[in-house]
């Protein structure tokens, strides 16, 4: 069972240095719910041991599957935090979500040996649901599509910013009420062997910032395999055994400033559309390293077909201003994959990016805005003014690029602001206005009531529950409310002690248990 953690922050203030060694006893009323009162006697829980001080072998509890179109990225374990599945003599283990709402489009391999996200970018794709159209993702700036449910099949990307429509009023100084984006098929990558014939869909792989999926051929062993990483500033999809096919939305009125017609050939085409967007396609060999050209044939006039199997790259990327181009040019062969984070400390972590192709230009890639003001700039990393996009809700994307040379490039963020480590506000009221609204005794009055959270309750109602007793312990370690009588907080901790320990103990009806599938 996949428990809400935000059910229990404020309870987790408490329970943080809360020992449960000598845990006030509990009673259990007629109704079935943990209380306390405060006659309750003090006793000790009964734990399951730790058998030989031993934990799982690490072995045992997942691997991580690498692709060849997306390596493992960086160390396995860079920032030293581990967390080990839990022994089942603790909590149950469960695969029970296989049945009621198992994840999509998974190699089965990937299943139960690796805990599968649930609250990625990325997470649509393999979202259980009663419809057989995959939602879209967005990697912001661009939104994209696996079209897997009809054809024309292939793979969508878009720039949904130029598509927001807003309306209605809110009530507040003008703004409006709602504002939302269209889903429009502006670039499709597809191919001739799929385009027509539904094809085999699948996520092969996945790291903290990015996604691999596969495209296959029912007709043939050909592939598109494509990583989609947050940020990115091109598309790409390596084709394998497979005759590329690219659709627009729009008429394509231009190829390299030639009417739409006939054939073309290059490694480099601008497309400009009747609707005035223009993109930017570029065809590299199959490592990413070097130039490849490709021909490509006109079919209508919102499709570009190649002559051929091309066994390479295609990279394509939105040109919102032409001065883009320069910069678009020099850092094509760049191929971001995936990125891990590595936390370095409170104040500190870095994105360590997995790329492929020739680096020797640096990666060019979207940041959002705080990471643009946080960003460290002594490694050489560079913001490339005047290229900016914006996301469906985030705001404005500025775009980076890191030296030269690197295969692995990597961003340094590094937080100037401090974040308190403090479980009360940063205004704390003062003790002339805690007096005047009587808080104190209110307080008594409350720690001193009956306790009770009911043992068959449900996790939101429970946690919202404890979150308010916990509180009131809060409350009652707030000198400018008790001044320095510790005798309300010690009782609130013994009541809150005891109405916690089924919890703790894992003994309420609808009892935690490990999900095996998701993570």
């Amino acid at each position: 069972m996949k428990i809400s953690a935000s059910a229990f922050i404020g309870l987790s203030a408490v329970l943080h240095h809360l020992h449960f060694s000598a845990v006030a006893g509990q009673a259990i009323d007629k109704n079935g719910s943990s209380s306390f009162s405060n006659d309750s006697p003090v006793v000790a829980p009964t734990f399951a041991p730790v058998v030989n001080n031993t934990e799982p072998d690490a072995g045992d509890v997942g691997f991580t599957n690498s692709s060849a179109s997306n390596p493992d990225v960086g160390d396995e374990n860079p920032s030293g935090f581990h967390a080990s599945e839990p022994p089942s003599y603790l909590v149950e283990h469960t695969d029970a979500m296989m049945g009621l709402c198992p994840p999509r489009f998974l190699d089965s391999s990937v299943i139960k040996n690796r805990a599968i996200p649930t609250n990625n970018w990325w997470g649509n794709i393999i979202a259980h649901d009663s419809n057989a159209a995959i939602q879209p993702i967005w990697s912001n700036p661009y939104s994209l599509q696996m079209v897997v449910d009809k054809a024309p099949f292939g793979m969508s990307v878009s720039y949904p910013y130029r598509s927001r429509f807003s309306g209605g009023s809110s009530g507040n100084n003008g703004a409006v009420k709602f504002y939302a984006h269209g889903m429009v098929r502006e670039f499709v990558f597809s191919a001739e062997e799929i385009v027509w014939q539904k094809p085999n869909f699948q996520v092969v792989d996945w790291a903290d910032q990015g996604v691999t999926v596969k495209f296959t051929a029912g007709s043939s062993s050909g592939t598109m395999v494509s990583d989609l990483v947050s940020g990115m500033v091109y598309s790409s999809m390596k084709y394998s055994g497979l005759t590329p096919r690219l659709v627009s939305s729009a008429a394509i009125s231009t190829i390299n400033g030639q009417p739409m017609g006939g054939q073309v050939r290059g490694s480099k085409f601008e497309i400009v559309y009747n609707s005035g967007q223009k993109w930017v396609v570029y065809a590299l060999s199959s490592d990413g390293r070097s130039e490849k050209e490709i021909t490509l044939t006109a079919d209508g006039n919102s499709a570009l077909k190649s002559t051929g199997v091309f066994d390479g790259i295609l990279r394509v990327a939105m040109v919102l201003e032409s001065s883009w181009l320069t910069t678009l040019d020099e850092h094509k062969s760049c191929i971001v994959q995936a990125a891990n984070i590595d936390l370095h400390d409170d104040s500190s972590y870095a994105f360590k990016w997995k790329t492929t192709g020739d680096c020797s230009c640096g990666l060019l890639h979207y940041a959002m805005k705080h990471h643009t003001e946080t960003i460290d700039k002594s490694s050489g990393v560079r913001q490339m003014d005047g290229m900016v996009a914006y996301s469906t809700t985030r705001g404005a994307y500025q775009a980076f690029t890191t030296p030269g040379g690197s295969a692995d490039p990597v961003w340094e963020i590094k937080e100037a602001q401090q974040v308190p480590e403090d479980f009360y506000p940063s205004r704390k009221i003062a003790s002339t206005m805690a007096q005047q609204q009587r808080i104190l005794d209110h307080l008594r009055e409350d720690i001193n009531a009956g306790w009770s959270i009911p043992l068959d309750g449900s996790y939101y109602f429970n946690g919202k529950a404890a979150q308010k007793y916990a509180s009131l312990c809060l409350i009652a370690n707030d000198p400018a409310i008790v001044g320095g009588d510790k005798s309300l907080l010690n009782s609130c901790l013994n009541k809150l002690r005891g109405v916690m320990a089924p919890f703790v103990a894992n003994s309420w009806t609808n009892k935690l248990q490990y999900d095996k599938i998701y993570g």
